[in-house]
């Protein structure tokens, strides 16, 4: 996501599921509680995380690209591993 004030940012929601079987506000539950959100659980769509960094005032294509590379690694290399576990109790769970 690029924002008008030169921020790009990498954001994480809980949307609508509509296997039955998956309880939503449960998976968003876990998310906030792993990221440390208090966020209220909305009917549609939580968002659970977002990151952002902020450009250069030119942020010409190269730096965009730098950018986005860099907030994908950082959020990839503190988070994969544990919101991967998440996902992967949840659905055993709830099969």
């Amino acid at each position: 996501m690029l924002t008008g004030d030169n921020r790009l940012g990498l954001v994480i929601e809980v949307g609508p599921i509509t296997n039955t079987k998956y309880n939503r506000e449960t998976l968003a539950r876990e998310l906030l509680g792993y990221f440390k959100h208090a966020k209220k659980i909305t009917s549609k769509y939580t968002r659970v995380h977002s990151d952002w960094k902020k450009l250069t005032e030119e942020g010409d294509s190269g730096e965009i690209l730098s950018r986005m590379n860099l907030l994908y690694q950082d959020i990839t290399s503190k988070h994969l591993v544990g919101v991967t576990a998440i996902l992967d109790k949840f659905l055993r769970k709830s099969s």
